[in-house]
């Protein structure tokens, strides 16, 4: 539920995105069709031709709003998966270096660790695998 919560959030701004895109539409198409069955006043044209250009406003400022809007949200759910993605580098930075300087050396570094940093790079094991397996090595 709460594991990859950058992308879900990504997700959720084209999502809603969308959704304002669209009820935008419907509502601009709304209010056109609205003015449009004027008639029986004798300023019918006016009000037409004043409620054509609401419905117009409706759909290109709406659309637009929706667009922008969900730039931002976008942006920070670029930035929570950038988070992790550095936060995941530097502990395994500090774990190899840690390793180092134990052996002075990368090439007695166990590879069953090693491994289980490529497993988890891949996306084959979650991050709580991983600690849990490291732990009983």
């Amino acid at each position: 539920m709460y594991n990859n919560i950058g992308g879900k959030i990504k997700g959720l701004a084209v999502f809603l995105a969308w959704v304002g895109i669209i009820l935008s539409i419907l509502s601009g198409i709304g209010i056109l069709s609205t003015t449009s069955k004027v008639g029986y006043y004798s300023d019918s044209d006016l009000i037409s031709g004043a409620g054509s250009l609401v419905g117009l406003i409706t759909i290109v400022v709406g659309c637009l709003l929706s667009w922008v809007g969900s730039l931002v949200l976008y942006g920070f759910g670029q930035l929570v998966e950038n988070s992790d993605k550095q936060a995941y580098e530097l502990s395994r930075l500090g774990y190899l270096l840690s390793e180092d300087k134990k052996n002075q050396s990368r090439a007695t570094i166990d590879p069953r660790k090693l491994r289980l940093y490529e497993l988890l790079d891949k996306g084959v094991i979650t991050p709580e695998e991983f600690s849990e397996k490291i732990n009983n090595l």
